[in-house]
């Protein structure tokens, strides 16, 4: 229902284009760099896929995550949401956006991948030698343990202009069910990038 009467598929798709638009030109220009040299994106060599992972942690809706391959082209390969009823703090939160990054590649069956993530604290950690008993660090014993299972794996950190995609996913999979995947074809959110 839509202003008291049953609205056309086309003017709900119409709608929900609009409010797209309204987003996008309202947070993705905050996503452009000031007063520097806009960051490029650096493809991964060939036969491998680059996975940008983010998280978001919402006070009311728990935490959110997003995954986006691409190719050595730069080509959409997959991307995934997950959403948890679960408050973790932003460096947790990271580092389980990391852990469901690596479970999409084991899914998808990708042997060697670059994984990114815009949290310096979760990528320090996982180049970490002697991992701390504090926070998050038998996760991260875990991950490095399944980055083990692939022929080969590469951590990177990209700052956040590099990390847009998944940032915008981790912040809108309060649209889908607790995990969506997408092979081939990306969500029509992504479409324009």
């Amino acid at each position: 229902m839509f202003n008291n009467r049953k609205a056309q598929e086309g003017e709900i798709v119409g709608k929900a284009l609009n409010y797209w638009e309204e987003f996008r030109d309202l947070h993705v220009k905050e996503l452009e760099p000031r007063d520097r040299e806009r960051p490029t994106r650096e493809s991964p060599p060939p036969g491998w896929v680059k996975v940008n992972v983010d998280a978001a942690v919402f006070k009311d809706e728990g935490t959110r995550f997003g995954v986006v391959a691409r190719d050595e082209n730069g080509h959409f390969v997959m991307a995934a949401v997950c959403r948890e009823r679960v408050q973790w703090s932003p460096k947790l939160a990271e580092i389980k956006a990391i852990d469901f990054g690596l479970k999409q590649l084991e899914r998808y069956g990708f042997p060697t991948a670059i994984v990114e993530t815009d949290c310096q604290s979760a990528f320090l950690a996982l180049k970490q030698t002697e991992v701390s008993r504090l926070e998050a660090g038998a996760l991260i014993v875990d991950l490095q343990i399944a980055a083990k299972r692939l022929d080969s794996i590469q951590w990177n950190f990209a700052r956040r202009e590099c990390n847009g995609v998944a940032h915008l996913l981790a912040h809108t999979s309060c649209n889908w069910d607790a995990q969506e995947h997408w092979e081939a074809r990306p969500p029509m959110s992504l479409l324009p990038f």
